[in-house]
């Protein structure tokens, strides 16, 4: 029987230091690699803010048959504070 598994991020949210250029939210796929599947994902809000703190976005995320990790990439907007920020994803 085939077990395409579930995607799930790594982290409920992810700190990241404005000085890092971008942040990988990274999605795991656990209980099954078996084909094909895909997961719309978006980002949200938290310390960070969309267009302020972070690039935000939306995309679809493809895993091939036995991917079991990928990451989305972020743009981060240094504001020279020094601060560190969170950001937080949803999986459709």
């Amino acid at each position: 029987m085939a077990e395409p598994g579930v995607l799930e991020f790594a982290h409920p949210s992810f700190v990241f230091k404005e000085s890092v250029g971008k942040a990988l939210l990274t999605v795991n796929r656990i209980n099954g690699a078996d084909g094909r599947i895909q997961v719309d994902w978006t980002t949200e809000d938290m310390t960070a803010r969309n267009g302020m703190d972070f690039e935000g976005g939306q995309g679809v995320l493809i895993f091939e048959h036995g991917e079991i990790s990928k990451a989305i990439e972020i743009p981060i907007y240094d504001d020279q504070v020094g601060s560190r920020r969170s950001i937080g994803g949803l999986l459709n």
